[in-house]
């Protein structure tokens, strides 16, 4: 495990996850369904350009970067919708 090791297993991943993003991004803090399109998108993309890249993509990986990616893409947009929900108390 060095740093371009770590690289090149985000790569793929990072391109699938710019280019749904570019394509989502008026509804950047949207859990549904811009939040579930970007995770699914850029699970699927990323697998795909992996293995076109010519790496592996074994189900116990896939399975991995599918839980891995739901808690990074989608926690942050639950964490964003949690707190700028309407009716939340501002602290002062």
């Amino acid at each position: 495990m060095d740093p371009a090791g770590i690289l090149w297993t985000a790569l793929p991943f990072l391109i699938a996850w710019a280019v749904i993003t570019l394509a989502t991004r008026r509804q950047w803090s949207r859990l549904w369904p811009a939040g579930v399109v970007v995770w699914l998108v850029t699970v699927a993309g990323g697998l795909l350009l992996r293995v076109l890249f010519g790496d592996t993509a074994a189900f116990s990986f896939q399975l991995v970067t599918a839980g891995v990616l739901g808690v990074f893409l989608l926690g942050r947009r639950l964490v964003t919708t949690l707190l700028l929900r309407p009716g939340r108390r501002s602290q002062s």
